[in-house]
């Protein structure tokens, strides 16, 4: 059977179906693309910035030492 042999309001039907499933598969891979370049960008952003969860590092890379502008570590623990 033909598609020309079909009644103008099967057709029509049929061409609303089918542009309603083309509608919704492109709409489906334009949000699917756009959140996937979304996540990418976030996880070189992290890493970029040298953001990491908090449960990744360990307890020593937690802490810093901030010394006074101009100051120096002292090479032994003994007080001057």
């Amino acid at each position: 059977m033909d598609w020309k042999e079909l009644p103008w309001d099967v057709r029509v039907w049929l061409g609303t179906i089918f542009g309603i499933i083309v509608v919704v598969v492109v709409a489906v891979a334009l949000i699917g693309d756009w959140l996937s370049g979304w996540w990418t960008t976030n996880l070189l952003r992290n890493r970029l910035s040298g953001e990491a969860p908090a449960a990744s590092r360990g307890p020593a890379q937690r802490w810093t030492v901030n010394f006074a502008p101009g100051s120096r570590p002292r090479r032994s623990g003994r007080p001057r």
